[in-house]
């Protein structure tokens, strides 16, 4: 995986199936390709949506029809990241990150989340998260 928009995070919170939300750790990197800068050493909290899939909903009109899905999803996600990802001392997993095209999701269907695509810190890329929810059957692959 080319290091160039890649970086080692460690996922705070999995939120449903297509989102986590993440801290990106300490990195001497000023420009992180999120159309973000920051000085070296600072740890910034991100909303991430998976690149190319979307899962079930767990909240909100859909989720009366959609949840149980939803929440097998989600629960795909914790246990994909428990058995794919070492942990840090807290137990958060540490996840590589790759932004999928640098840019910010303008306000919106995606809620100005980040589109990236997950693989374990190692940055193996024969599986990633992405690939596994969709797989899985847990996600269905869409462009946007």
């Amino acid at each position: 995986m080319a290091d160039e928009y890649n970086y080692s995070a460690r996922v705070l919170r999995v939120i449903d199936g297509d989102t986590l939300e993440v801290e990106v750790v300490k990195s001497a990197t000023v420009d992180w390709g999120f159309r973000m800068k920051t000085e070296h050493g600072f740890a910034h909290k991100l909303r991430v949506r998976l690149h190319g899939l979307n899962t079930p909903e767990t909240r909100g009109p859909k989720a009366k029809v959609e949840g149980e899905a939803g929440r097998a999803a989600t629960a795909f996600v914790k246990g994909w990241l428990g058995a794919n990802c070492e942990s840090d001392a807290l137990g958060h997993a540490l996840i590589r990150l790759r932004s999928h095209d640098g840019h910010a999701i303008a306000p919106g269907k995606y809620h100005g989340r980040w589109i990236a695509e997950v693989w374990n810190r190692r940055g193996d890329q024969s599986t990633s998260l992405n690939d596994a929810l969709i797989e899985s059957g847990h996600a269905e692959r869409v462009t946007y």
